[in-house]
């Protein structure tokens, strides 16, 4: 009866706002779904998976993407962090017949292209040099502080599996000793002199906003002839936009790359590399110069996806997978991607399973739920946008009406559940991240999921979403 009840809601909120659909009914639905290209999403990293390819390309230091800021000591960071900082300072030896690299050698003029911001409390597991006795956080052009990272990746071979793994020392700054507390509580940066010139932002989306106030200053320091960019790369993209839009002022919408007040630009991306932390392999008392090191399993080679030309060119030049997209395209990605999360997330947590067991429980009725709310307000989204990047563009919009169609498409309650089966299937022995942070009794990204859903949905839309308040209720009444 509930579920009746729940489903007859939504068919009023649908006549109610059928005269907003225009763009959502423009074309007629097609009679068969496109052939779904699968890959897994951050949230939901395989296991196994093919190496990184060897790369032997350098980075332009002339790039004005660099120096590159990494905010977040989690998996994805340190994985990006460490990528780019290989590639960029050490020459590999490619044996010719194998093309394996036989040893890395450092370059003579050692430059930081990219530098991991931590919080203190991982300041025990950082290596210090050159000053040992200051105590002060990490400096950019003299680092006293290192991240040991130690990358590991399975490469499937005819005649079995073969483990890679690299290691460096990624600088860091700790940014909590970068900033002094006023007398009303809130904290002033001390490192003007130290602009930020492009953060990719890694934290937990719970995170996201307490991490940026603390370098906020530095960002708005930057020259006006070269604002500074924040490159959203979290778990929850579409929500720390706004989140960040509505703190730190601008509209969360709807320009390629949204200027804020301060000149700072906020940059949309995603990643559906699978990366996840592993308990270090040495002691920390046997001497070896990587003991405590962060230890990171590359799980499964994904893409990049960003509006930003720079940083995907970064990303190429490493030899990773990567793309620019439209602003557009950007945003359909990542309504698909939150589709995904607002499904596997909260069920897995709820059920304590792992994503492919969900396929053998009965699932099907509350994931057809969930999606057709998610699929409602994103076609409204979708359609705010489409008409305001029409009205500024005019005549000179690249989007056609297949483009639409085509979103419509990927939009759709079938297309979104036939996708999220897939990714269930694919990425069956994976915990999901949800999960983990119940069973670790941390806060999770439930309200950044489908809370954010419910909450636009209601507050913007006038719709409402029973099935995404229902799942952050019962995720939620999972923590003490």
């Amino acid at each position: 009866a509930a579920a009746a009840d729940i489903s007859h809601c939504m068919m009023v909120h649908c006549h109610l706002h059928r005269h907003r659909l225009c763009f959502i009914n423009k074309l007629s639905m097609p009679q068969s779904l496109p052939r779904l290209s699968m890959s897994t999403s951050s949230e939901c990293d395989t296991e196994t998976g093919a190496p990184i390819s060897p790369s032997t390309i350098q980075l332009s230091s002339s790039s004005s993407i660099f120096p590159m800021h990494i905010l977040g000591g989690g998996s994805i960071g340190l994985l990006y962090a460490s990528a780019i900082h290989i590639s960029y300072t050490r020459v590999w030896d490619i044996d010719a017949k194998t093309s394996r690299r036989s040893h890395a050698s450092r370059k003579d003029d050692v430059s930081h292209p990219v530098t991991l911001l931590m919080r203190s409390h991982h300041k025990p597991h950082l290596r210090r040099r050159f000053d040992t006795n200051n105590d002060q956080a990490c400096n950019v052009k003299s680092p006293h502080c290192f991240a040991p990272v130690t990358v590991s990746r399975t490469s499937l071979q005819d005649k079995g599996s073969e483990t890679f793994a690299s290691r460096c020392d990624v600088p860091v700054e700790l940014i909590h000793d970068r900033t002094i507390k006023n007398e009303d509580g809130t904290h002033q940066c001390q490192d003007l002199d130290n602009p930020i010139k492009c953060l990719l932002l890694c934290t937990k989306a719970n995170d996201a906003i307490s991490a940026l106030n603390s370098v906020w200053d530095r960002l708005k320091s930057s020259p006006q002839s070269s604002p500074a960019k924040v490159i959203i790369l979290s778990n929850g993209a579409l929500a720390i936009r706004d989140a960040i839009c509505k703190r730190f002022g601008g509209n969360s919408a709807r320009l390629q790359e949204q200027t804020l007040d301060g000149g700072v630009q906020i940059v949309l991306g995603t990643t559906t590399h699978g990366a996840y932390k592993t308990q270090s392999s040495q002691s920390a008392n046997n001497g070896d110069k990587y003991s405590g090191h962060y230890n990171i399993t590359h799980a499964g080679e994904g893409s990049t996806h960003s509006t930003n030309e720079e940083f995907i060119d970064t990303c190429q030049s490493i030899g990773w997978e990567s793309k620019v997209l439209s602003n557009l395209d950007m945003n359909v990605m990542l309504w698909k991607k939150l589709a995904v999360n607002s499904v596997i997330n909260p069920l897995t947590a709820i059920h304590g399973v792992k994503n492919g067991q969900l396929l053998e429980q009965d699932v099907n009725v509350i994931t057809r739920h969930i999606l057709e709310e998610v699929s409602l307000v994103a076609m409204l989204e979708m359609e705010s946008l489409f008409e305001q990047i029409l009205a500024e563009e005019g005549k000179n919009c690249s989007k056609s009406d297949a483009w639409v169609q085509s979103t419509r498409e990927q939009l759709s309650v079938s297309y979104l559940q036939a996708f999220v089966f897939k990714v269930m299937s694919a990425t069956q022995n994976n915990i999901s991240s949800m999960l983990q942070d119940v069973r670790a009794r941390r806060t999770t990204e439930v309200q950044f999921l489908n809370g954010y859903v419910a909450s636009l949905g209601e507050e913007k839309h006038g719709i409402k979403c029973p099935w995404n308040v229902e799942m952050c209720r019962q995720v939620e009444d999972l923590l003490p």
